[in-house]
């Protein structure tokens, strides 16, 4: 390139950043069960009202900002629809995998998503994969397997869909990320979010209209929140983010979604977590301290 400096390689700064960046976004997503315990709808109901506001929210702040130039997508439209089904996917497995089987087995198999992510990084990005990242997808599974280990593990055959349907909400993370981690270079962050929710309101709009009447005033006020703060704000946070670092340490960074599930849970539903819960907490701190802590100097190639 001319230089010994990788001009690609966003600087350390902006890499700290971006760190934050995705970890407020998981604390954030965090939050999300204390919501949707008090939402009354059924899974594709609550993600179907969610994006709908989300993208509502994304055009006013386009249209707001002057930028409606950026709603004319002239490449990369496949991709674009690829995200927009992965994320409407993703969502909708999870929530159903909460209601078809155990918190644990929900969350601990979901969880495996920076694993496919770090699979597939290597794979499609061509990132290699480091040995930080090793250790800290062990130790942030391990977290996790403590943190859900309370609720109780199973695997009989009335779990078998809930199963499934938490690894294809993994898998389809994985592949969400490797794809806006492409998209990313060649579109606008709200570009992207906006028509990937816009795809997913499409899919899911026959429950938008089936689900419309058993809405009380509270429960607007919920959904609102859901999707302007846990999509909009939180997605905006992650995909800037994502644009600064490795899409194997953004997988890893987001463990601090169930560590932070476990405080919201304390704080607002009267859930103490046990010394295995608080354990677990502390090896996803741990895997998440270091991941950050390996970028201490800019590098050359």
């Amino acid at each position: 390139m001319g230089s010994s400096a990788n001009p690609a390689a966003p600087p350390l700064a902006g890499t700290r950043i971006g760190y934050l960046k995705i970890a407020c976004a998981a604390v954030i997503w965090g939050s999300l069960g204390v919501f949707v315990r008090k939402i009354p709808l059924s899974a594709p109901a609550i993600v179907s009202w969610r994006i709908l506001f989300a993208a509502i929210t994304i055009l006013v702040l386009i249209l707001a900002k002057g930028k409606a130039k950026q709603l004319r997508v002239r490449g990369h439209r496949g991709l674009l629809l690829f995200c927009g089904i992965g994320l409407t996917l993703n969502w909708t497995l999870f929530f159903y995998a909460l209601k078809l089987t155990t918190i644990a087995n929900a969350v601990l198999l979901t969880y495996t998503a920076p694993i496919f992510i770090a699979l597939f990084a290597s794979l499609f990005l061509r990132e290699i994969l480091e040995r930080a990242t090793f250790l800290s997808l062990a130790l942030s599974m391990l977290g996790v397997a403590l943190i859900a280990s309370p609720f109780g593990f199973a695997l009989g055959g009335s779990h078998l869909a809930g199963i499934l349907c938490a690894l294809g909400s993994a898998i389809s993370y994985g592949l969400l990320v490797i794809a806006s981690k492409v998209l990313l270079q060649h579109l606008p962050i709200l570009t992207m979010m906006f028509y990937e929710d816009l795809i997913g309101v499409l899919l899911l709009s026959p429950f938008l209209f089936l689900s419309r009447l058993e809405i009380s005033p509270t429960t607007w006020v919920l959904l609102i929140i859901l999707g302007v703060v846990h999509t909009a704000l939180a997605a905006f946070l992650y995909l800037s983010g994502l644009k600064d670092i490795k899409a194997q340490h953004a997988g890893v960074l987001a463990y601090f979604d169930p560590l932070s599930a476990i405080v919201f849970a304390l704080i607002f539903l009267g859930e103490v977590p046990g010394i295995l819960t608080l354990f677990g907490g502390l090896l996803i701190l741990l895997a998440g301290f270091n991941i950050v802590v390996r970028e201490r100097a800019p590098r050359n190639v």
